[in-house]
């Protein structure tokens, strides 16, 4: 349903994992919803793209969240360490 985003279960508990594609595929996490599962993956892709890993990231537009709601959760979303610490090349 979302970019990126793919249901998982381990034990018989459903989460959803996450991955962006540059130069392989990068984990950006493991989320209890899809919904953030998805937000996790544009904030992936805003970082890649701020850094200048310039590829062309489809964007998942989540119709159910408000502006302030979707705001508000991509602040809080946590996403991978490596991403997050990746050298830019600007």
């Amino acid at each position: 349903r979302y970019h990126g985003v793919c249901q998982k279960t381990k034990q018989g508990q459903i989460y959803y994992e996450t991955k962006i594609h540059w130069n392989g595929d990068l984990l950006v996490g493991r989320y209890e919803n899809e919904i953030e599962a998805a937000i996790a993956y544009n904030k992936a892709a805003s970082t890649l793209l701020r850094k200048g890993y310039l590829k062309d990231y489809p964007v998942n537009y989540i119709e159910e969240l408000s502006d302030s709601e979707y705001r508000s959760r991509y602040q809080v979303v946590d996403i991978s360490d490596k991403i997050k610490v990746l050298k830019s090349l600007l």
